[in-house]
């Protein structure tokens, strides 16, 4: 939609895409749409938001054309995270979050 509009001279509103990362998938024609996306859109920030204060974890590609990417990329660095963010305060009286096995890594927020 983007595309069309930029290729149209269309004046373009203010806009905000969202989507899941592949994280890992590597399939050529994955990769090959990937490419195909960068060039419409150029690069994105990659979001988690657990690092907001979530208690979960969810990565998100955003692009936007709001601000600069690198000013929402120094933003979202820069949020303090809290040490007191504790799943099981959030889960039911009878349940308890299971044992990390598995250290986070980047590219999500190491909170574990």
């Amino acid at each position: 939609m983007l595309r069309h509009l930029h290729t149209h001279k269309a004046r373009v509103s203010a806009y905000i895409l969202e989507n899941v990362p592949l994280l890992g998938d590597t399939r050529s024609h994955v990769m090959a749409n990937l490419h195909q996306i960068r060039s419409w859109i150029g690069l994105a920030v990659l979001l988690d938001a657990v690092r907001v204060g979530l208690r979960a974890h969810c990565p998100r590609l955003w692009w936007m054309n709001l601000l600069p990417r690198e000013v929402l990329r120094q933003a979202y660095e820069i949020v303090p995270q809290s040490s007191h963010l504790i799943v099981d305060s959030i889960l039911d009286i009878r349940r308890r979050s299971q044992v990390v096995k598995v250290v986070d890594r980047s590219p999500v927020a190491v909170v574990n």
